[in-house]
Order: structure tokens, then sequence, then C-alpha cells
């Protein structure tokens, strides 16, 4: 097992840290409840990254015209729950 003083040793990085990493990233919920006890969901994610990151001074702002024309993953999940009552 390394000691303290190599695992913690000070870490050289060779690129420019200075970066912006712009992404859009979302999750909306809908929760009915139809009866005591039961429940509906719908739930609805987005992620988008674009395909290159911006490098420089360049404020964090978002693209909106970016926003239906990039790749993204787009999630869709349904739940329906549903209490028997005895």
């Amino acid at each position: 097992m390394a000691s303290s003083s190599e695992r913690y040793s000070p870490f050289s990085y060779a690129d420019n840290p200075d970066f912006n990493y712009r992404s859009f990233r979302t999750t909306n919920v809908l929760r009915w409840e139809y009866k005591i006890g039961s429940t509906f969901f719908l739930v609805y994610s987005r992620s988008q990254i674009p395909a290159v990151s911006t490098l420089g001074d360049a404020p964090a702002t978002l693209d909106y015209h970016a926003l239906g024309r990039r790749a993204s993953a787009d999630v869709i999940l349904l739940k329906l729950s549903y209490w028997w009552a005895s």
C-alpha cells in the first residue's frame, strides 16, 4: 500500500484549465393522484451537450437557437400505481 505522502502528491495539469462546458439538462414531472394512494407519473428528461466545448473566456450562456438542432437524449417515463383497498 502506498504511503500518504505518495498518495496525496500534487498533480500537474498540462492542458489549459480555462474552459466553458455548456450543457442543457431538464427533468419535468407530472404527478396526478386520481384515487387515494393511487398515482400516475409522467416524467420527461432531456440532456443536450454540444459537439464541441468552447474554450476561452466566453460567458456561460445558453444558445436557445441550438436547442432543437443539436443531438440530445430524451427520455419519457410513465408510472401507474393503483392501491387495492380491501
